[in-house]
């Protein structure tokens, strides 16, 4: 079983050394009614999430400051944004190995879908990472904060079940890559 004293320790290791990401309201409008419209640092915000497995069979999570959380700290898949002029592909392997210095040997897209329709135009996709081996230390962008773990399969499954991994994102891959893994 995972150990909750461990994960609040990296939450609060996390917090103590949290940043602040800028966010903008912009009003779109649809026959003459207003609508609010968030950006992230000035962009919708697409991104892609990745469950990584590694070459052992273990999933790779991650834990970082959620400011917005009841916990302010989410146990997590990593994930990020697409940067200008790049694929969904590309930003899931430059993001895992930023977070976590681990890249995949194949990578399965598990599908797409809109973070927030109703106020965001992000669009994310999600992929499975299969066979990560880790060639690097974490390389972070100056503005994060993110620890990473080891855990079974099995353990990720508890994790969502405790309520612990409790965003969209991450349920969403998390339930679509049952049928690639030994569940």
């Amino acid at each position: 079983n995972i150990n909750t004293k461990i994960l609040l320790n990296i939450a609060r290791i996390l917090l103590k050394d949290a940043k602040i990401m800028i966010f903008d309201e912009v009003l779109c409008s649809l026959n003459n009614e207003s609508r609010e419209k968030l950006l992230k640092n000035g962009k919708d915000g697409n991104a892609s999430i990745i469950l990584p497995v590694t070459e052992d069979g273990e999933v790779l999570l991650v834990v970082q400051p959620r400011v917005f959380t009841s916990d302010g700290v989410s146990v997590e898949l990593p994930a990020g944004y697409v940067d200008d002029k790049e694929t969904y592909e590309d930003a899931a392997r430059r993001e895992l190995f930023e977070e976590t210095g681990y890249v995949p040997e194949k990578l399965v897209w598990l599908g797409s879908f809109y973070q927030d329709q109703g106020c965001s135009g992000a669009y994310n996709q999600a992929f499975l990472a299969k066979g990560c081996k880790k060639i690097g230390n974490q390389n972070l962008d100056k503005d994060e904060v993110i620890r990473y773990f080891k855990c079974s399969i099995d353990d990720m499954f508890e994790l969502v079940s405790m309520g612990k991994i409790n965003d969209c994102q991450s349920q969403l891959a998390i339930e679509r890559s049952k049928q690639y893994l030994k569940v």
